[in-house]
């Protein structure tokens, strides 16, 4: 990343030189001299020398579920940011970082005309860096003049918001309790990426984060953030929710703990990619969970008035709101693993069940280093490994259930063997055909142990009669096959010698584009027909295609568990076997 500063000058007690459209005083490089390093020939020691000190503060916007609240623009510590104090002739003095009330200090400075120049960059306590550049790789900086005496010690920074550079600072505070929040709940030793962020009034087209270059990445790495590109008053820079939605990306993007392939979504989608539904989901629950930390530990941090829940998700524009929900209470409508709003959802249960620890450690703890895709499913197995009790199991899965996920075996069959196997009577007798002997009949997918899970069902034929068997309806993310055997456990054949065994009835690799919506129900089904050739009982098995459980890298976008409907048709009798 070049180093090159654009700078707003400031004068002591107000605004000399306008926003990003004000004047940038250099573009040299920027010195990377640690905190509290002076350099001594910058200035003569032989004038007397003075500590001095201040507080670096920025004008922040406060919000509720409404929009911006006109009028509500507090003071806030500009934290754990990049303070230098440069000469009369703009070299550097010495540099240090703000604590995090915004304090600076330096000591033994000559008496004399100098600049504070305050970069948008902040250190975590962690190491991590977090810098915010313009659209052309440039750090912003604020600088103003100051004059310092053996009376006066003393020099404040204030950033208003009518400089647009209260902006910056403000997308730094969030980006590092987002980091702080991290190290709270995880492994004290692990570190995230130093992160970028870019921001140009009107120039950045969206919120979103990436990682390396192409498509709307042109500066590399990091988090792009709103600028309203269209003139329309839809702007990021303030949206602690957006912004914090962002941070749980890089989170990922930084701990390996991600498969997601990208692309549009929305909350209402329902038929989501299993690991960007994931991805998005749990970034959703994210901003949920540092307001709720930050309320218990910093509430003076928080850009939210007190009566406004934790679980509200607020987008604005302008004087007004893009999206403003309560997280905690969507309708049903928002269900599945194959929906980001019904994962934050679930999260958010869990979290008031469990608490916030318990719920986060599988995030660090087992999704970096898994097997498998990184979904909810994935994420389940970890949280299942802080070995809950059977109530406490009881409770998780009922949390799952109000949004129709089913990470539970079926109750009429627990060990898969032939024997147990449910009866289902499909021959025939007086019906008129064609005429169902099962319609719509519900299982789940799912084996406490993590192993791949099979349902069996006895199925009662009659010789002669041509029988269509058929899964749909599925959701979650299955992907079932069907195949069916003897009573021996060999598989029944067709006319072809082939056994009866079918994976998918659409073959999505096949399809232009692939399918789309891709968990619309119907494309991972299964069906087959049959011609019955004596009376007895033939066993269905139903199980998840081997794709998800031995190429996850390829098929993540299918689930391992899932859950569907069965049903069976008797067709006509007097067939023959083609």
């Amino acid at each position: 990343m070049t180093a090159r500063l654009w700078v707003v000058t400031l004068a002591l007690l107000g605004l000399t030189a306008c926003g990003p459209s004000g004047s940038v005083t250099g573009d040299g490089t920027e010195g990377d001299a640690d905190a509290n390093t002076k350099d001594d020939t910058s200035q003569t020691t032989t004038q007397p020398q003075v500590d001095v000190s201040g507080r670096i503060t920025y004008q922040d916007r406060m919000y509720d579920d409404t929009g911006f609240i006109t009028g509500n623009t507090p003071d806030k510590p500009a934290r754990r940011v990049v303070v230098d104090l440069l000469d009369a002739d703009n070299n550097p003095v010495d540099t240090t970082l703000t604590d995090h009330s915004g304090n600076y200090a330096f000591t033994q400075v000559p008496i004399g005309d100098y600049s504070l120049r305050v970069l948008a960059r902040a250190t975590a306590d962690s190491g991590e860096t977090l810098n915010v550049y313009n659209m052309s790789d440039t750090l912003y900086a604020v600088s103003q003049a100051v004059s310092f005496s053996e009376e006066q010690t003393t020099a404040d920074v204030n950033v208003p918001l009518s400089s647009r550079m209260a902006g910056p600072f403000n997308m730094l505070d969030v980006m590092l309790s987002g980091t702080e929040f991290y190290h709270y709940y995880s492994d004290t030793t692990a570190t995230l990426n130093d992160l970028n962020l870019f921001w140009q009034y009107g120039q950045s087209p969206g919120s979103y984060t990436c990682l390396g270059t192409g498509g709307g990445c042109s500066e590399g790495s990091g988090i792009y953030v709103l600028s309203d590109p269209y003139s329309t008053g839809d702007t990021d820079e303030f949206d602690d929710d957006v912004l914090w939605h962002e941070f749980a990306h890089h989170i990922e993007f930084s701990t390996g703990m991600t498969d997601s392939p990208g692309g549009y979504h929305s909350l209402a989608d329902t038929d989501l990619d299993l690991r960007l539904s994931w991805s998005e989901g749990m970034a959703n629950y994210f901003q949920i969970a540092v307001k709720a930390w930050l309320r218990a530990q910093y509430p003076q941090r928080l850009s939210i008035p007190g009566h406004l829940a934790s679980t509200r998700y607020t987008d604005t524009r302008s004087n007004t709101v893009n999206v403003s929900l309560d997280l905690a209470s969507l309708p049903t409508s928002f269900s599945y693993a194959t929906n980001e709003a019904a994962i934050a959802m679930t999260l958010i249960g869990l979290q008031d069940n469990a608490g916030q620890a318990r719920v986060w450690a599988p995030l660090v703890d087992q999704l970096p280093a898994n097997s498998y895709a990184d979904t909810l499913e994935a994420y389940w197995d970890g949280l299942l490994q802080s070995q809950p009790t059977n109530q406490e199991l009881a409770q998780w899965r009922a949390i799952l259930s109000e949004r129709s996920i089913l990470y539970q075996r079926d109750a009429l069959e627990s060990d898969q063997l032939f024997a147990d196997a449910p009866a289902r009577d499909c021959s025939l007798t007086d019906q008129t055909l064609p005429a169902d002997c099962i319609v719509g009949e519900r299982h789940t997918l799912y084996h406490a142990s993590g192993q791949a899970d099979s349902d069996t069902l006895a199925i009662s034929v009659t010789a002669g009669v041509r029988y269509r068997i058929w899964t749909h309806d599925l959701r979650n993310g299955a992907d079932t096959r069907i195949g069916l055997y003897h009573t021996d456990g060999t598989a029944l054949l067709d006319g072809n010698g082939d056994p009866l065994v079918n994976d998918d009835d659409v073959d999505c690799e096949t399809q232009a584009g692939g399918c789309s919506p891709l968990h619309d129900g119907s494309h991972f089904a299964s069906s087959l027909e049959f011609v019955a050739a004596e009376d007895g009982t033939l066993y269905l098995v139903t199980d998840t295609a081997d794709a998800a459980w031995l190429a996850p890298a390829n098929y993540g976008y299918l689930a391992r568990y899932g859950d569907y409907a069965v049903s069976i048709r008797l067709l006509e009798s007097g067939a023959t076997t083609p």
